[in-house]
Parts: structure tokens; C-alpha cells; sequence
């Protein structure tokens, strides 16, 4: 299942209950809230009011809204879809046509565009060790239900092909996935050398790369592409 299919999963299970969206519903929602939030309920159900009511997201969104109780107070998910058509003019069943498509379109908005508070990290961090050695050490975290390939790691050095190092990682939790590499890769600067790194996934990871106090003598850039970090040094010479 899809990360976009599983938050439609939780969207119709709270339509269904007898007073949809409530912060003590959500609770009851991992997926949601670890999205929206990190696993906040409160913060989930003011994100989600803010989001349906302070945007123009269209007549389905709206319809799920009312819907999910965010802008009808009935007591039943029926109640607030005849609440929505006579508002609208719609018998109960167009309504809940409109319902169906807004709690899709909700569900791709969340599994997209809202999760910004919650993606996968991947953290570097970078120790030079000598005048011609970089250690780089690998850490990543992510939700559980986010499903992330392992993270590619390839080296070159100079006009030589990539080459690839093989990770071992180690630690997990069964809420939050933080993996760390088992040892720092060992980069030789003796020439201009690259640490290349690809991690795909259901959703954008961010990178975080820090220089650990110490010497620093060879010189670095970075630069970022959707999934993909490189990290280039060269001796300062």
C-alpha cells in the first residue's frame, strides 16, 4: 500500500466515526498525524482546519470537509453529506461523489505536499583526520510507514569510475527508523575526490551536512538534487 493509500485508508475511517475529525480521533491516526505533525494529534487537527479553511482547495475538498466534521457539526457522516448538498444543491448521493474525489485529492495533499515537517534525514557528518584523509559518517531517519530504499553511496576519485561502498547499518526503533552506518567512510584527498549519495523513497529526503570541529584543510562543496547529495573535496594546495 502507498503512502497516499494509506492516509485515504485513515481519511474514510474517520469520516465513518460519529463526529469525523476530533484531535482524539486523530490520535488514532499514526499515519496522519506523523505526517502532518510528528505524531502531534492537536497540531494534526489545527494544520488540517488551517489547511481546508484558510485555502481555496476547491467544491471536493470541501465536500470532504463537511464530511469529515471540519465544517458540519452533525453527528453522523450522513447527517453532514446532507448538510453539504443543501448548502450546494446536491442530493446525498452527488455529495458523496464530491466527498469521495475531495478525500483523494486530501489524502495526495497530505502524502505530498503538507508532509514538510516530517520527511526522511539524512545526516552527514565530516572529520579530516590528517593533511589527506576525510572520515564521513552516515546517519538517516524516517517514520516507519515511509517506505525508503536504502541509502546508494558511490565514490570517484579523479577521472577513475564510481565506486561503491557497501554500507552496514545498524539501530531501529519501531516508531522512527534511525539507522546509522556502522563505520565512517575513509575518503583519500589526494586528488578531487566525490562522496555521491542516492536515497529514494516515497517522499524527498532532506540532507544535513556538518563539519565536526577540528582541522580542516581540504576544501569541499555541496550541492543537492532531489534525492541525491554530493559532497566533492580537494586537497588545499
Amino acid at each position: 500500500m502507498s503512502l497516499e493509500e494509506k492516509v485515504r485508508t485513515e481519511l474514510l475511517a474517520l469520516r465513518k466515526t460519529r463526529d469525523g475529525v476530533t484531535v482524539a480521533a486523530l490520535a488514532q491516526r499514526p499515519v496522519i498525524c506523523g505526517l502532518l505533525a510528528n505524531g502531534d494529534p492537536a497540531l494534526t487537527y489545527s494544520r488540517l482546519q488551517h489547511t481546508i479553511l484558510d485555502s481555496d482547495l476547491g467544491l471536493s475538498i470541501k465536500a470532504a470537509a463537511y464530511s469529515l466534521g471540519l465544517l458540519s457539526e452533525e453527528r453522523s457522516h450522513l447527517g453532514r453529506l446532507d448538510a453539504f448538498g443543501a448548502e450546494h444543491g446536491y442530493d446525498q448521493r452527488h455529495a458523496r461523489r464530491y466527498s469521495d474525489r475531495g478525500v483523494r485529492e486530501l489524502a495526495q495533499l497530505i502524502a505530498t505536499n503538507l508532509a514538510v515537517t516530517s520527511v526522511p534525514c539524512l545526516d552527514v557528518v565530516i572529520v579530516q583526520s590528517s593533511d589527506a584523509r576525510v572520515d564521513v559518517a552516515l546517519s538517516t531517519k524516517w517514520l516507519w510507514f515511509v517506505d525508503m530504499q536504502p541509502a546508494i553511496v558511490t565514490i570517484r576519485r579523479g577521472d577513475e569510475p564510481p565506486e561503491p561502498i557497501e554500507l552496514r547499518w545498524v539501530g531501529k526503533t519501531d516508531e522512527t527508523h534511525r539507522i546509522e552506518h556502522t563505520k565512517p567512510v575513509v575518503i583519500a584527498v589526494t586528488a578531487e575526490t566525490s562522496i555521491v549519495i542516492v536515497w529514494r523513497g516515497e517522499l524527498w529526503p532532506k540532507f544535513g551536512v556538518t563539519w565536526a570541529e577540528g582541522r580542516r584543510d581540504a576544501q569541499s562543496a555541496v550541492e543537492t538534487l532531489g534525492n541525491k547529495l554530493a559532497i566533492r573535496f580537494w586537497p588545499d594546495s
